[in-house]
Formats: C-alpha cells, sequence, structure tokens
C-alpha cells in the first residue's frame, strides 16, 4: 500500500515575552524561546529501498521533474535526490496516485549505521519527502503509533521530525475510501493525507486529502 508526502520556504523566530530595551536585574535569567516554523509547501512522501536510492515510489499529488525528494532514515538524512523521470504507476484520473521517481542523487550518500530498523507500515528502511521543508541536516524518520486522523482503519502511516528537535512535526496517512475522501471498504478510491503538528501549541492539522480512483 502507500503513503504520503510537502515543502518548506522561510525561517520564522519567535520569541516569547514582550520586547525590552532595558536590561534584565542581575542574576535574572531570562529564558527566549524560538521555534523553527518553515511554511509547508505540497508535501508528499516517498520510499526506497536501502540498496539503491535513485529510484523510489511517490504517493499521493504528482512529483514533477526538478523536484527534490530528502531521503531520510530513523538517524539523518541520507542523501538528496534530484527528479529527472517521473512514471504514473496508479492513476485512473491524472490527479494523483503513486509514482515510480528516478533521478540523480545531489551529493554522496551517507552509509547507514548497522542495525537502523525503523520503517514505515510498508516495511520501509527509508522513506523520503518532497517539498515537505526538511533540514537537510537533522531531519529524520519517525514511527508514529496511530493514524494522525485517529481512524483505526488507516492503513499506513508515518511521521518525520524536519529539525531534529525530537518532536515529530510532519505525518503521513493513507485509508481507503469513496469518491468524496470518506472513508469506505468499497474501494472505490485510496486516501492520502498530510498533517502537520503546530510546534507551538502541538495541534495536528490536516494540510491536504489527495483522493485517487481506483483503476
Amino acid at each position: 500500500m502507500s503513503r504520503i508526502v510537502t515543502a518548506l520556504a522561510a525561517l520564522a523566530t519567535i520569541a516569547a515575552g514582550p520586547a525590552s530595551d532595558a536590561a534584565p536585574p542581575a542574576g535574572k535569567v531570562v529564558r527566549v524561546e524560538r521555534h523553527s516554523l518553515r511554511a509547508l509547501g505540497k508535501p508528499r512522501y516517498c520510499v526506497f529501498a536501502e540498496g539503491d536510492l535513485t529510484d523510489g515510489t511517490c504517493f499521493g499529488a504528482p512529483v514533477e521533474p526538478g523536484e527534490t525528494v530528502t531521503i531520510v532514515s530513523s538517524e539523518s538524512v541520507v542523501a538528496q535526490l534530484r527528479v529527472t523521470h517521473v512514471t504514473p504507476e496508479q492513476s485512473c484520473s491524472g490527479g494523483g496516485g503513486s509514482w515510480a521517481v528516478a533521478g540523480e542523487l545531489l551529493d554522496d550518500p551517507l552509509s547507514l549505521p548497522a542495525g537502523v530498523a525503523v520503517t514505515n507500515r510498508l516495511g520501509n528502511a527509508l522513506g523520503g519527502v518532497v517539498d515537505g521543508g526538511l533540514d537537510p541536516r537533522h531531519a529524520k524518520m519517525v514511527s508514529i503509533d496511530a493514524s494522525p486522523s485517529g481512524r483505526p482503519t488507516d492503513s499506513d502511516f508515518i511521521g518525520y521530525d524536519t529539525d531534529g528537535d525530537g518532536r515529530t512535526d510532519l505525518m503521513f496517512d493513507h485509508f481507503m475510501c469513496d469518491a468524496q475522501g470518506q472513508p469506505s471498504q468499497a474501494m472505490a478510491a485510496q486516501c492520502y493525507e498530510v498533517w502537520s503538528v503546530q510546534p507551538r501549541t502541538h495541534e495536528q492539522r490536516r494540510l491536504r486529502l489527495d483522493i485517487v480512483p481506483q483503476c
């Protein structure tokens, strides 16, 4: 089955507390919290086999040549793939589905340490995100216990720590649905959702729903 996958543009720094030119009293510690918040684009998620990072499969909305997939393990970013070829694997309307992507690595991939075993529910040791704002130095794939939707029928879900702060920031899930995107076991369509976690409130918000008709 499948999973889903997003973009980040600017870095915003949010400082807690009112601004003041006056110096704090001697001996007083003033704590300033900063949160990295990048504007999400159109995240899509992909899966890769550990042996060959130059091709994989992405899900949901189409991936375009020229886009970059950030490939990550449970430990770190492994590589970045510049997409050169996209082949639809499963799409009836052209509006979504699964996409075979191939391309060229932008740098030498990192060697995975032995025992890297956090996988998504498809059994893939490596995940990838397109346009999801992953920090190329600190992002990692994380295992989540349940779908962010709360539906027990969702078959695939995975999370990403986009900036290495130990918190899940981006999540993808997949479920069978009807043509309107409502859960259904009639298998009229497959639905892929993208979720974000708000940095200050930790609220989970659905960013997008991709509905893929069954062929």
